[in-house]
């Protein structure tokens, strides 16, 4: 490898040390932004236990395929598969 070779491959690599310094710098943890966690109001059956705390902030987005079935008493939905996909922040 060439001198200027060895300069540019440093050069990366302080680059990439820079840049995730400033990311992990700048980007509070999820565990932080979990802290800020209001709970909404829901139903007595499914309340958390008092004192439980939030460790994780986070947001998904999925589906949920039903399927109409017969049944000996009419007609029924099924849950055929879910999917979800989480994205943090």
């Amino acid at each position: 490898m060439t001198v200027t070779g060895m300069a540019a491959v440093r050069v990366r690599r302080i680059t990439c040390v820079i840049v995730l310094a400033v990311a992990f710098t700048v980007t509070p943890p999820l565990w932080a932004q979990a802290a800020a966690v209001t709970p909404p109001a829901v139903p007595a059956n499914i309340q958390v236990p008092a004192g439980s705390k939030a460790f994780l902030a986070a947001h998904a987005v999925g589906t949920q395929d039903y399927i109409c079935r017969a049944h000996r008493h009419g007609l029924r939905l099924d849950v055929l598969r879910t999917a979800s996909h989480l994205v943090h922040g």
